[in-house]
Order: C-alpha cells, then sequence, then structure tokens
C-alpha cells in the first residue's frame, strides 16, 4: 500500500512540475514524513545533463516529451530512494 501511495505522490508531483505550478514552495513531493525538494530534483536533472553531455548526445530541451520522461524518471528515483532509506530505518539499517 505504501508504494500505491507513493506512486501517487510521484505522479502527482511530477504534474506539478510538468505544469510549471511549483510556485514559491520548495517541496515538490513527498514520501511519508521525507520532502522532495526542487533543489534535488533539479540536482538529479543535472547530472543527466551532464551525462548527455559526456557521451556529445544533445540533451532533451525543456517541454518536449524527452525532457518530461526524464523529469519522471529523475523524481521517481528520488521517490524510490527515500523510501528505501524509509524502510533501512524500520529495520535498524
Amino acid at each position: 500500500m505504501r508504494r500505491l501511495a507513493a506512486v501517487a505522490v510521484a505522479v502527482a508531483a511530477f504534474l506539478t512540475v510538468a505544469a510549471g505550478c511549483v510556485g514559491d514552495s520548495p517541496t515538490i513531493a513527498s514520501v511519508d514524513s521525507h520532502m522532495i525538494t526542487k533543489v534535488q530534483l533539479d540536482s538529479v536533472l543535472d547530472l543527466g545533463r551532464e551525462q548527455y553531455h559526456g557521451r556529445h548526445i544533445p540533451c532533451p530541451p525543456d517541454g518536449s516529451a524527452e525532457y518530461t520522461l526524464l523529469t519522471q524518471q529523475a523524481l521517481a528515483y528520488l521517490t524510490q530512494k527515500d523510501q528505501a532509506a524509509q524502510a533501512d530505518a524500520e529495520l535498524g539499517l
């Protein structure tokens, strides 16, 4: 059930980011009590851009379908990372 809730949060956050409705709030998603910020998302997207440039491949332009997919994947990564950290904490790891 937690995964379903996390996926719903990720989708809602993605739609917020994609629609450009983030506003002044730095938080774009939450996993239980942990907040995922726009700075974290931008950091992951910057890593992706570096990989594109390192391979001499043009990075998809903002607003394109490819860029939207990259944003969605970055947000999913951050959500899963937080879920794993919370599961580790519950197990005492």
